[in-house]
């Protein structure tokens, strides 16, 4: 509220829901004892409440970069009282560099550079400076025994700020598979707070002055409202983005993802133009940058589109070959696998994707499409229970809604199949099945219409 963040962008930056937000903001004003929220502002300005980034900061940038903000991994501290076990703790340093440096829109400052700070008491200020890097990440381990604890945090080197914190407590069986295992969980927690500060650090500034990553920052940020008018804006801002810096692959990324979500979320007015755009961007985006695993990914949904399934498999795992922290890129290879023979594999695949990122701001579209896995298995319980867990996170979402309807039919659950379906209509009043079969295998499809049937559709 203090940095001037409206319910809906709040409930993006803290991946909660509207009405969560709405509900806590009204108890900050009863709080602070006022009736409206500038006034609650006010009043939290006068307590001190303020952004530390609102004061002058030094700039933080790596030549080659541009604006795109840098991160530098120091070494971790062996709290352990046996020094020996600093190999463990240099270990997970190398391979957190390793994972992070897969993030192809963020630069990662390289290993070596940052252990010269090695045994040093670190002024994470000072140290961001000398580094160039907006975003530092610290820790340390310590074991006891077959115990090992493993603390990380990442701070904003300018405002001194905490992005995000964690602990791990493992068991020290198989020290590889343990730094594997922490590495990919600390990589997938770190990705989405990287994410949510930069669009927040976007919607402060004037809209005129972005420069291409404050666009694509701002655009993702307000591509989660998952509304039509949403989609059109943040479509404008990749786009100006692309302009802005057209060697920069993101852009190009984002605006692939635009026209997949349009599809998607059912608002498409002209399918073909949105998978013909789709599968533009995505090319030019690998075009630009190969090794960006977003890229790969958004380049496995276009060719998904356009029924090119080898290529949409390969790209997807050409994508987990680049970042196997990359959560969506297990739900990008489950997409084609969603078909009776393989839906145990899909299943796996989305399970993975939802373990590997519990918070992610897709985690509805990854709850439906492990619904959908269940469903043309005929496991119908499991499909509904899914597409329930799919609906309290996006009500609105027209694909959940009719799995529940369909899955709903097939239990003989027929009150419950019709409410269901005349939710879907609501939210979808010109229901397509058709059009989902651009992203949906048909055997998925034709169970689904079936099931729609019983409910009652006559579409």
């Amino acid at each position: 509220m203090a940095k001037g963040l409206v319910n809906r962008e709040i409930a993006s930056v803290l991946g909660i829901s509207p009405a969560t937000v709405k509900r806590h903001v009204s108890m900050v004003i009863d709080a602070l004892g006022v009736t409206n929220r500038t006034e609650a502002v006010a009043a939290l300005h006068e307590l001190g409440v303020q952004s530390r980034e609102s004061q002058t900061r030094p700039e933080h940038r790596v030549e080659g970069f541009g604006e795109r903000p840098a991160i530098a991994v120091l070494p971790f501290d062996n709290l352990s009282d046996d020094p020996g076990q600093d190999y463990f703790a240099d270990g997970l340093v190398e391979d957190l560099t390793t994972g992070l440096a897969a993030l192809r829109w963020f630069p990662v400052i390289a290993r070596n550079t940052c252990f010269v700070y090695k045994g040093r008491n670190v002024d994470v200020a000072q140290t961001s400076r000398e580094l160039g890097a907006r975003y530092v990440v610290e820790g340390s381990t310590r074991r006891e025994g077959s115990r090992v604890r493993i603390q990380v945090q990442l701070i904003d080197g300018a405002s001194g700020q905490h992005v995000f914190a964690e602990r791990y407590d493992r068991e020290l069986t198989d020290v590889f598979a343990l730094q594997d295992e922490v590495v990919e969980r600390i990589v997938m927690a770190l990705q989405p707070a990287l994410f949510r500060i930069e669009g927040v650090r976007a919607t402060r500034r004037p809209a005129r002055e972005l420069d291409a990553w404050e666009c694509v920052q701002r655009g993702i940020l307000l591509g989660w409202d998952r509304t039509k008018q949403a989609l059109v804006e943040s479509r404008r801002l990749f786009q100006r983005a692309a302009d802005l810096d057209p060697s920069f692959a993101a852009p190009q990324t984002c605006l692939s993802g635009t026209h997949i979500a349009e599809l998607t979320l059912g608002f498409s007015d002209s399918p073909a133009e949105n998978a013909a755009a789709a599968l533009r961007h995505a090319e030019r985006a690998v075009q630009l940058d190969d090794l960006d695993a977003a890229a790969q990914f958004a380049l496995s949904g276009a060719l998904f589109l356009h029924r090119r399934l080898a290529e949409a498999e390969a790209a997807a795992q050409r994508t987990i070959d680049l970042d196997p922290s990359f959560a969506r890129a297990y739900w990008g290879l489950a997409f084609t696998r969603r078909t009776p023979d393989q839906a145990d594999d899909a299943a796996a695949l989305l399970e993975k994707a939802i373990r590997l990122s519990p918070h992610d701001p897709l985690m509805p579209e990854f709850r439906s499409f492990l619904a959908s896995a269940h469903f043309v298995a005929g496991r119908d319980a499991e499909a509904l229970a899914e597409a329930g867990r799919a609906l309290v996170l996006h009500r609105e979402s027209p694909f959940a809604q009719g799995l529940a309807a369909a899955a709903a039919a097939f239990l003989g659950r027929d009150d419950e199949a019709r409410r269901a379906l005349a939710t879907l209509l609501e939210i979808d009043p010109h229901h397509r099945p058709d059009v989902l079969r651009l992203f949906h295998p048909d055997p998925l499809i034709d169970r689904y219409v079936e099931g729609l049937r019983r409910a009652g559709f006559d579409g």
